[in-house]
């Protein structure tokens, strides 16, 4: 304590005793009192406590606590990038791996293209050697007829003189470098011989001599036979030709699944137009008396077709079906199956069992969604249009937005039949099916089938159309392509594209 300057007298004078510490609540003396702020204590009563060695103000501990936190914060972000520089240390790892395993793929497949390129080249260089190749390239070679030992006295003259056979000179052997001649394989790969005659050239002035006068090239213009024609070509693309219309895409394809429930003749057309292009399904319409007009019309009524579909097109496409089905299948397919249409009668379920995807079109067969065949529809059939129980099922399904599919949508027409609720497809369990569609199609049929056997010819009566369409002696498929007889005038032959 003698290096203290601030203390005057006594060095124990400044510090308190021991009883004097007991009777008071704080240990040290008022003016020592580090608790109080520095700013409530009057600047005489203020000790230079820093300067004594050993002794630390709050100020200074706050200040080295500030420091240890920071030393801390600090170790915490050398932690965090540590972690961080060892997973990109790993990764860096991980991708030199990757590179040095590309690397050696890389090396092996260039050792096995040099290897290949090596056994090519030495079968290339063994094909050189070998006397088949030369032969083969002497084969090749044009026969040139040569004059360097000809006499210059005997040349070519204008008319020629007789000349002897070993004017024509052409040594093929010195010529290609060998000392034996082509072996008789030559003779297989039809190798021309050496000409012994010149052609006798028939002007002095620009003829051609020597080699080229031996072989004249052909004219490389084809010479006419006849004289040009005056008249102007005929243009390839015709000008009225119609726009092609686009039902081919925009409607269901042609082997689409035929719903188990009664179509009408009019549904047919306007929702399974494309299905025309089979057999049994044009048959069906042309003996119910729907021919090409009607057919358009029904068509072009309920479908935007771009331009209109015609008619002329719609007979192309009914009568190429009908041809290919005879050909697909046998000779009387058309005759059992106008028989089995005319038993059907006015049935329009037993007609439509008769149209139905059969087993070897199976697997030609499309399941389309119902909400995918509206495209292109402008309207749906009337009651008085022909609109059946298929209509209302398509709306129904557009009115509740219900993705039924054509092999799932009779279920939607059993709950109309049977007055229930009509259900989504996703409402439904694997018990609502309670009625078999198809086995009662097939007995309506084969009852159909049994009456028309006892009928003994009914099947002629004016009431009822008979093959082809005909009723009362009239075929009106005939009938109605007559009454737009006059419409067809104006159209050329371009219209049936088919």
């Amino acid at each position: 304590m003698d290096g203290l300057p601030f203390l005057d007298g006594d060095r124990h004078a400044a510090f308190p005793t021991f009883e004097s510490m007991l009777g008071r609540s704080s240990a040290f003396p008022d003016e020592w009192n580090l608790n109080a702020s520095p700013g409530t204590m009057s600047p005489s009563l203020q000790l230079p406590v820093p300067n004594i060695p050993g002794v630390l103000t709050r100020w200074d501990v706050q200040r080295f606590q500030d420091e240890v936190q920071r030393v801390n914060n600090a170790n915490l972000v050398n932690q965090h990038e540590l972690n961080d520089n060892r997973a990109i240390v790993a990764q860096l790892a991980q991708f030199n791996e990757n590179i040095f395993m590309y690397l050696r793929s890389l090396h092996n497949r260039v050792q096995d293209l040099e290897q290949d390129n090596a056994y090519y080249r030495a079968t290339i260089e063994d094909n050189r050697r070998s006397e088949y190749h030369g032969s083969r390239q002497a084969s090749r070679m044009p026969d040139r007829a040569s004059y360097r030992n000809v006499v210059a006295g005997i040349r070519s003259r204008s008319p020629s003189s007789e000349r002897d056979n070993h004017a024509l000179h052409h040594d093929r052997n010195h010529e290609y470098g060998r000392d034996e001649a082509p072996f008789d394989g030559a003779r297989e790969l039809h190798v021309q011989t050496i000409v012994n005659s010149l052609p006798t050239p028939t002007h002095t002035d620009g003829a051609l001599t020597g080699d080229k006068m031996a072989f004249p090239l052909p004219p490389r213009q084809v010479v006419k036979r006849f004289p040009p024609s005056f008249n102007p070509p005929r243009p390839k693309i015709a000008l009225n030709k119609r726009t092609p219309n686009a039902l081919g895409k925009t409607m269901a394809p042609s082997f689409t699944l035929i719903p188990w429930m009664p179509l009408t003749d009019e549904e047919i057309i306007i929702y399974f137009f494309n299905s025309l292009a089979r057999g049994i399904v044009s048959l069906r319409l042309r003996m119910r008396g729907m021919g090409p007009a009607a057919i358009t019309n029904i068509l072009n009524a309920h479908r935007e077709a771009g331009p209109p579909y015609h008619r002329n097109t719609c007979g192309v496409k009914c009568m190429t079906a009908l041809r290919t089905a005879v050909e697909r299948y046998e000779d009387d397919w058309e005759d059992k199956n106008r028989a089995l249409i005319a038993a059907a009668g006015n049935d329009d379920e037993a007609l439509t069992q008769c149209i139905r995807v059969t087993d070897d079109e199976e697997k030609e067969a499309i399941d389309v969604d119902v909400l995918d065949m509206l495209e292109g529809l402008t309207k749906h059939p009337e009651d008085d249009e022909g609109a059946g129980w298929f209509t209302k099922c398509v709306i129904l399904c557009i009115e509740h937005n219900w993705h039924y599919p054509m092999s799932q949508i009779h279920l939607l027409y059993q709950d109309l039949v049977n007055g229930r609720e009509p259900r989504g497809p996703f409402e439904r369990n694997d018990n609502d099916e309670d009625v078999d569609m198809e086995r009662d199609a097939d007995s309506d049929l084969e009852t159909a089938m049994d009456n028309d056997d006892d009928d003994d010819g009914d099947e002629d009566d004016n009431t009822s159309p008979g093959p082809c369409g005909k009723e009362n002696g009239v075929d009106r498929a005939s009938e109605d392509e007559d009454e737009d007889e006059d419409e067809d005038e104006d159209d050329d032959g371009d219209d049936c594209d088919g």
